[in-house]
């Protein structure tokens, strides 16, 4: 009797390899990795809005394609000896996998192992020779207590010990992120009931088109007036030899949108994950808050950033659960800088990846980070050039309802706008730092971006004008806040200074209005938008690098 699994990763069990099955290893075939994988199987192939891996069954054959197979091959009597039986067991792991065995060409099955069984008497299976199939599925991704390794074996037992025994070694896939640098394939925004972001929805539909990336707008009836679709959610995907899904994180803020991922992305190919409680969220355990950079040195699929706090004792900071979780899954170490300096506290209020054309720039990607200091070398830049008096932000409103409209000059004799922005930068400063070691970046990695930002709410601040890192990335096309400068010779002058910093990486820049539907609540583009992206070519298996 023997156990087989895709121990050569090539999607089919392996019947008459001869590598080591109690063994999992990263890398490429050639480089020594060996090793099955379980698909978390938590997409929805029916009709319930439930994962299918929360059942204890195969719910038809579109279900069963999301499962890995076990191969059970056996020589032997016809009839084993009345005191002989097969167990099939797991380790501990049984709590995060289940294996159904197969009737009638699988469309019979019925539960092994799982969270209620550890081990299983599977003794009438046994033909005298031949071979049987089972189907295994993950049903959770590695998180805190589970590493994502497990154990499956076969043994022959008497009344009195262990005979004979086979096993594999498995690994779950784990949930993955897609960075700004990867194909984009869908963009989803939310619609207002009354109507307030209708005219963005309308510009935003003519960025997307001039990249080629569809638009999903979100109804009413299913955002219930939540406007904040990067915060809801973040999408990613899982992924195993013999199949990929599409999987949605879905945040624990529980706010308007929290319906949405279940009702509407949930189904076949698209699975559905989330870690915490809505009771115990605060502001940055939304996904705005949730970033994750382009491949490294090291980090083949980048590095997961998300923001917290300087002090771990009375700060802000992301959810336990949240980050055990997103560390577990060991392929994007994450990193945690510091964001609780703003009122909404996310790592998008401040940085943002772009694409850069590879042949010119080795990483193929910038680091854009918002700056005080360059704002304020823009503004004496226009007053030194006689321009201090022309009008910013002429007919806006902020989120009080006070004239917006002001000079490069007023800004610069603001003398608490610009203590306030000395201390802004030096926290983006503490981050350029964190940011820099942790991703092996240069300056000539990084551009800055003007923003000027003002404390609102006590030592937290907020844009005091649209924040245009806050941006969208489709291809080589951005998205950008616009941000109402002053107009010379037709221009905006900082429209024009920045689209002379991203123009030469290849980018297209198209700014785009959202003061009075975003930028006044506290938000942006990013902030109100998602992008569902195509995965990572490589496979992560794979990358022997992150080999631990």
């Amino acid at each position: 009797m023997s156990i087989h699994s895709d121990v050569t990763r090539d999607g089919v069990v392996n019947y008459d390899t001869t590598l080591d099955k109690s063994v999992w290893t990263w890398g490429t075939r050639n480089e020594g990795g060996i090793g099955a994988i379980l698909l978390v199987n938590n997409d929805c192939d029916g009709k319930r809005q439930q994962s299918d891996s929360d059942d204890a069954r195969i719910n038809g054959p579109l279900d069963l394609e999301d499962m890995s197979r076990i191969g059970l091959k056996m020589a032997g009597p016809v009839n084993l000896p009345p005191k002989y039986r097969l167990v099939l067991h797991s380790d501990g792991s049984h709590n995060h996998v289940r294996v159904f065995e197969l009737r009638h060409g699988g469309y019979e099955s019925s539960e092994l192992i799982g969270p209620r069984n550890s081990s299983r008497d599977i003794t009438h299976i046994w033909r005298g020779n031949g071979r049987q199939e089972l189907a295994a599925e993950g049903i959770d991704y590695p998180d805190k207590g589970f590493d994502g390794l497990g154990c499956i074996s076969i043994s022959v037992v008497d009344d009195r010990m262990t005979i004979y025994q086979d096993q594999f070694v498995f690994r779950v896939a784990p949930w993955i992120m897609t960075p700004n640098t990867l194909t984009p394939r869908m963009v989803f925004v939310a619609r207002m009931v009354d109507g307030d972001n209708t005219q963005f929805i309308h510009s935003l539909k003519k960025f997307t088109s001039s990249a080629g990336v569809p638009l999903e707008v979100v109804s009413p009836t299913m955002n219930k007036r939540d406007r904040w679709m990067q915060d809801e959610i973040e999408l990613g995907y899982s992924q195993a030899p013999h199949k990929g899904l599409d999987v949605v994180l879905d945040s624990p803020r529980d706010r308007g949108l929290k319906k949405y991922p279940k009702k509407q992305l949930l189904g076949p190919d698209f699975g559905y994950v989330t870690r915490g409680k809505g009771d115990y969220a605060n502001s940055l355990d939304s996904f705005g808050n949730l970033e994750v950079s382009p491949p490294i040195e090291g980090y083949p699929f980048g590095r997961i950033i998300f923001g917290g706090s300087a002090d771990y004792v009375h700060g802000r900071r992301m959810m336990k659960e949240v980050r055990d979780f997103l560390i577990a899954q060991q392929v994007q170490a994450p990193i945690e800088v510091f964001s609780d300096w703003l009122v909404v506290g996310h790592v998008d209020e401040f940085m943002t990846f772009v694409p850069a054309d590879k042949t010119k720039h080795p990483k193929k990607f910038k680091l854009l980070l918002a700056s005080p200091a360059a704002c304020y070398a823009l503004l004496e830049r226009l007053h030194s050039d006689g321009l201090g008096d022309s009008k910013m932000f002429e007919g806006k409103t902020r989120w009080n309802g006070w004239n917006a409209t002001t000079t490069a000059k007023r800004l610069l004799q603001d003398k608490q706008l610009c203590k306030d922005n000395t201390r802004v930068q030096e926290y983006i400063d503490y981050n350029r730092t964190l940011l820099k070691h942790h991703l092996k970046l240069d300056e000539s990695d990084i551009i800055d971006i003007p923003a000027l930002f003002v404390f609102e709410h006590g030592d937290r601040a907020g844009a005091y004008f649209p924040n245009m890192v806050n941006m969208l990335v489709l291809g080589h096309h951005l998205g950008i806040p616009k941000p109402f400068g002053p107009h010379i010779g037709g221009q905006c002058a900082i429209e024009h200074h920045v689209s002379s910093l991203l123009n030469p990486l290849g980018l297209v820049c198209h700014f785009i209005d959202d003061w009075s539907s975003y930028h006044v609540l506290s938000g942006e583009i990013h902030c109100g938008t998602n992008t569902l992206r195509r995965p990572f070519d490589i496979k992560w298996w794979e990358t022997k690098e992150l080999q631990q």
